[in-house]
């Protein structure tokens, strides 16, 4: 690959699982975790510590400045807003957008916050699933989507699109691994797919935790629930 590459993600939706696939095709990993203002360093950090304290890892950095220290062949990671500065930022960079069904996104992020401790409110305390997951709706719901919405319009411009489900798709990464001009391995991508990442649960069935309540607040935060994110008016 004669350019540095950057997948830029919605949260929670298989940016850890990517970057494993990315380094089985053979790109080397930074570790970093770019925002517009810094990035986490997550070399050698063991993950059950990089899960919980990603602060300790913590270097300020304008996303500009970062971008332009990649290499070609290496890659980073982010979920970074779509705008002029990061779009100018990327613009050396083989970008792969990354999306997922909205509501996989939010039981994820909702398990993780969970599972990390990094949100220990009453939500986090309810037994019955789906009255967590709309007690976690009421915390977190609004401002997920809204960061997940100014995110999306990537999709547009990005080098390549991927949805979560691609992730699991031979094909699919058979052409991304092309696209990338590396070498496609099956038993590469399944040792990927099997490896542990930094923010990665076991799979849980969602049809016991999402219920008709938990759609209708959904469409309170935004016009759609197909699984899609609405693109953002043009000033």
């Amino acid at each position: 690959m004669n350019r540095p590459v950057f997948v830029n993600s919605i949260p929670k939706s298989g940016t850890y699982l990517l970057a494993a696939i990315l380094e089985e095709l053979g790109l080397d990993s930074t570790h970093w975790h770019v925002f517009e203002t810094f990035y986490d360093d997550y070399t050698d950090v063991p993950l059950e510590i990089a899960r919980v304290h990603p602060e300790r890892f913590r270097i300020r950095e304008p996303v500009e400045r970062t971008a332009n220290r990649l290499r070609p062949g290496q890659f980073a990671v982010g979920h970074l807003p779509y705008n002029d500065r990061t779009r100018q930022a990327l613009r050396n960079c083989f970008v792969i957008f990354l999306k997922r069904d909205l509501r996989e996104c939010l039981v994820s992020h909702m398990r993780w916050q969970a599972a990390t401790g990094r949100d220990q409110s009453a939500w986090t305390r309810i037994e019955d699933p789906q009255q967590r997951v709309l007690a976690y709706l009421s915390k977190w719901g609004r401002s997920f989507i809204r960061r997940a919405r100014s995110i999306t319009e990537w999709a547009g411009c990005a080098d390549r699109v991927l949805t979560f489900d691609d992730l699991h798709n031979r094909l699919a990464i058979e052409q991304l691994a092309a696209s990338l001009d590396a070498v496609f391995d099956a038993r590469a991508i399944r040792r990927a797919l099997n490896a542990p990442s930094l923010t990665r649960l076991p799979f849980v069935t969602q049809e016991a935790v999402w219920s008709k309540e938990a759609d209708r607040r959904l469409v309170a935060f935004m016009p759609s629930v197909d699984g899609t994110i609405p693109r953002r008016p043009r000033e």
